[in-house]
Parts: C-alpha cells; sequence; structure tokens
C-alpha cells in the first residue's frame, strides 16, 4: 500500500500545450458547470475534431476544484485490453510489477483520493477493458469523477455524452470578401496557422472565399483545417483549394512522431473505420455514392442484404454516427458523409470493386422515386422531391464519383 496520498492540487501528466485554443470558450464554460454536477463525461466525436485538447484544457481549468488532484490517464499505446490497466497504473505513479488484470490496487489507491478528476483518453481501442474499469471505480471510489475522450460512447450507467462539435464555419452564402474571417473559429484558426513562422503573412482579399471553401470542405474540424494551414506556405490558397478536391493525400505531416493515426486526415480516419464492425465499414463504402444528404430508407436501397445479416441499415447506421464518421439531423431524419470520409470511402468501395454495382442500385432507387412521383399525377422537378433528396439526383445524372 502506499504510505501517503498525494497532497492539494495535483496535476498529474495533464498535457500542457503550446498553441492556444480557438473557438472553445462557450464549450469549455458549459463543461466547466457540467463537472460539477455529474460524475462521467465522455468527450466524443470524430478524429481531429479536438476531444484531447478540450480535455486537456478543462483539466487546468477546473484542477482547484479537485484537491484530490487531477490525473491524466493515456491511453494512445494501448492495444490490448491488458495495457489498460498499466496505463491507470503509471498515471497514478504506481506502476504495476506484475502481469495482471486484477483492478484493486487501482480501486484501493482512488478509494483514499479527496475529490479527484482522473481524464482517461483515447478509449475507444480498448473501450470494452476501460468502461468496466470506470463502471467500477465510479462505484467504489465516490469521491472520483471521471472525464473520458473516445470517438464512440462508452454505454454505461450514468454516463453524460458530450459530442465536440466542428470549429464554426462562415455561412455559405455570404461573400467571404465581405467578412472578417477571424470572426469565425474555423477560418481563424487556418489562418493563424498559416501565419505560424511567418507572423506578417497577408493574404489577398481574393483568398478568402477559398479559405472559406476550404474550412468548410474539410467540416470544421481543427486537425484538418491545421494541416491545410501548413500546406499553405508551398501552395496557393487556391492551389490547395483544387488539391483537396482531387485528394486527401496533401493532409498529412511529414514527422513520423506520435501515433500513425495522428499523421493524416487519411490515416485518423482509417483508424474509426477499422474499428467499426464489418456491417458498419461496408456500408459505410456504400453510403459514400450519395453526393449529399440521404434518409435511411435511400441508404436501404444502396445496401444489400445477400451480404449482410439485415438489410435494414438502422443499427450501423448508429455506429457510424457514434464514431462522428456521419452526421444526423433529428429534424429532417437526414443523414450526411462528411467530405473527407466520403472521399476516404468512396476509395474504399473502388478498391472493392463495389463502385459501379453499388451507384446502379442508386440511380435505381431514384428513377424509381421519380416515377413514382408521376404517377401520383405530379409533374416531375426537383423542387417536389427536395425533402427526398433532389441533390441525389443531380448526383445520378452526373455520375457523381468514381
Amino acid at each position: 500500500m502506499l504510505e501517503r496520498l498525494p497532497g492539494p492540487g495535483v496535476i498529474a501528466a495533464v498535457p500542457s500545450q503550446l498553441m492556444r485554443l480557438i473557438g472553445r470558450d462557450s464549450e469549455l464554460a458549459a463543461l466547466a458547470e457540467l463537472v460539477g454536477r455529474r460524475r462521467l463525461i465522455t468527450l466524443v466525436g470524430q478524429g481531429g475534431i479536438g476531444k484531447t485538447r478540450l480535455a486537456a484544457e478543462l483539466a487546468h481549468k477546473e484542477s482547484g476544484r479537485y484537491p484530490g488532484g487531477v490525473w491524466w490517464v493515456e491511453l494512445a499505446s494501448a492495444e490490448q485490453p491488458s495495457d489498460v490497466l498499466a496505463a491507470w497504473g503509471h498515471a497514478l505513479n504506481m506502476p504495476l510489477r506484475f502481469k495482471s488484470d486484477a483492478d484493486q490496487p487501482v480501486l484501493d489507491f482512488l478509494s483514499r483520493l479527496d475529490d479527484s478528476l482522473v481524464v482517461v483518453d483515447n478509449c475507444e481501442q480498448v473501450l470494452d477493458r476501460v468502461a468496466a474499469l470506470i463502471e467500477r471505480v465510479l462505484i467504489l471510489c465516490p469521491c472520483v469523477s471521471v472525464l473520458a475522450t473516445s470517438r464512440s460512447p462508452l454505454e454505461i450507467g450514468g454516463e453524460v455524452t458530450w459530442r465536440v462539435a466542428p470549429l464554426s464555419l462562415p455561412p455559405a452564402d455570404v461573400d467571404a470578401q465581405g467578412i472578417a474571417l477571424e470572426q469565425y473559429s474555423a477560418t481563424a484558426l487556418f489562418l493563424e496557422r498559416a501565419r505560424q513562422g511567418e507572423a506578417d503573412r497577408t493574404f489577398a482579399a481574393a483568398d478568402g472565399a477559398a479559405v472559406q471553401k476550404i474550412c468548410a470542405m474539410l467540416d470544421g474540424n481543427p486537425f484538418a483545417i491545421q494541416l491545410a494551414a501548413a500546406r499553405s506556405s508551398a501552395l496557393t490558397i487556391d492551389e490547395l483549394l483544387r488539391a483537396l478536391s482531387d485528394s486527401l493525400d496533401v493532409l498529412q505531416l511529414h514527422s513520423t512522431r506520435g501515433p500513425h493515426r495522428a499523421r493524416s486526415v487519411t490515416a485518423s480516419i482509417r483508424w474509426s473505420v477499422d474499428l467499426l464492425d464489418p456491417r458498419a465499414r461496408t456500408l459505410l463504402g456504400r453510403l459514400s455514392v450519395f453526393p449529399s444528404s440521404f434518409t435511411a430508407e435511400a441508404a436501404a436501397a444502396v445496401s444489400d442484404s445477400s451480404d449482410t445479416d439485415s438489410n435494414d441499415p438502422r443499427l450501423p447506421l448508429t455506429r457510424l454516427v457514434d464514431f462522428g464518421l456521419i452526421d444526423f439531423e433529428p429534424s429532417s431524419g437526414r443523414y450526411r458523409l462528411l467530405f473527407t470520409v466520403r472521399k476516404f470511402a468512396a476509395e474504399r468501395l473502388y478498391e472493392h470493386h463495389e463502385t459501379a454495382r453499388v451507384r446502379a442500385r442508386h440511380g435505381r432507387y431514384w428513377l424509381e422515386r421519380a416515377i413514382a412521383l408521376t404517377r401520383w399525377g405530379n409533374t416531375f422537378s426537383p423542387d417536389k422531391i427536395i425533402g427526398a433528396g433532389a441533390d441525389d439526383l443531380a448526383g445520378v445524372a452526373m455520375g457523381d464519383g468514381r
């Protein structure tokens, strides 16, 4: 047993940041209020959305409220369930000298603390094991609260799931030359990172529209935006926009430090996709044929009951939403693939030689919808079926994608 407990205000291994945090003030304020009321909060969202950065900022900001300390458990390198306990022991400065899945030493230590916060980062690849340990901590250590980050929820009792939102974007219908891009966190991040190492760099007024399009194309994802901004030192803004339209290859680091999934947008997406079950993985590729939003019914039309357990796509769709790979708008009941995810998924579909077959199903579905409308006595017009996906009809006509 340890002879003494940590002193008040201990902040154990919470990562410090070199760059200022942009566009998260309101989320930090809301989370600061929430951690005072709930014992388990999980920050979820797609890779690169800023879960770790937000958790670290919150841990530093709120450290004074935890006399038992703030403890950072890093699971980025955990590959096996057995790695989870070792990571907790390391974070609590009590490395285990035996290979065991016994949680008791960790539980004994935490149960003796005053009010404390344990931040558990990157849970997704060992989700079941870490969820089981967190559940025991919450039950047996009443003074401990947990802030977790994961690409999908832990799905245990008492969990509050906080989906980290993209950075704010200028309205698509606003002339970028007539607004201050610094007012929106996505474009402000791009401009700041593009000026890194060149503080006096200026942008022409005409660049504003391209910057706006780049940030919108990247769906306000901070990691992707920073990678794009870094490439602007060797490409004009217009060249960068064209490169992104063609391929995601430009969105990668040259450095080999850190986990592979943190070196490029493609690797980050692949990491999430590889954690999916086969049905969700297959469905994601097939959904890439939609150039815009779609319904669950339309998703079922491009799916195929012959090679899955069921033609009902709702369960795998839910998993894709959980992992932040697709957006869901409850008010309209429609789904949308993020641009970068759609690019990645379309490549996977092509590699599996499925593009033509799935696109044929997609075209057949919308042709049948259009025919049905004319049978109801309607004159065919995209405006009449805009709620059902008129943009998809345009996609069929143009042969959008590969």
